[in-house]
């Protein structure tokens, strides 16, 4: 059976190691009412959703962390990735 590991990889050529835990919130379908007692009465203010905390800085970190916050250090950084659950992704085009 191929995997992505004998695919990408020669074998002998790397070590593979454990990944990354990556930490994340869901607000799910469920929490909906949750979300409309603490004050937000707007149907379209509410979307089911994952929100992932990445330990590695995205593609611009560095240069918006310095300009915004007079930080410059990689390693302080966190990306933050936001996936909006079914069926609100459903309704999005396919192209995007």
């Amino acid at each position: 059976m191929k995997t992505l590991r004998n695919v990408f990889v020669k074998p002998g050529t790397f070590e593979w190691k454990p990944s990354i835990t990556c930490r994340f919130r869901e607000i799910s379908e469920e929490r909906r009412r949750e979300f409309l007692d603490e004050g937000y009465n707007k149907k379209r203010q509410f979307f089911p959703h994952r929100i992932y905390y990445v330990p590695k800085p995205g593609p611009d970190a560095v240069e918006l962390g310095h300009r915004m916050c007079g930080e410059s250090d990689p390693n302080r950084a966190w990306e933050v990735i936001l996936y909006a659950s079914p069926p609100l992704v459903d309704e999005l085009p396919e192209d995007l």
